[in-house]
């Protein structure tokens, strides 16, 4: 029981993490192009990077983390 509890944890963990950072590039995104200090775009490594964590959230949400 204290296995799956833990795991049960572990998941919501992962679920503030995806959620806090999909906040922050969703606001990222918001203001076009997203520019580094050194002058270079990274608009389309934010928006990679915000579908990738979109599709994690529900590949976890959906439960298909490999159980059986």
């Amino acid at each position: 029981m204290h296995e799956a509890k833990s795991r049960t944890q572990s998941v919501e963990d992962i679920l503030s993490y995806l959620e806090e950072r999909i906040a922050i590039d969703t606001t990222l995104l918001k203001y076009p192009p997203v520019v580094t200090d050194g002058g270079k775009d990274i608009t389309e490594c934010i928006e990679g990077r915000l579908l990738a964590y979109r599709g994690v959230k529900s590949f976890i949400k959906k439960g298909n983390w490999g159980e059986e």
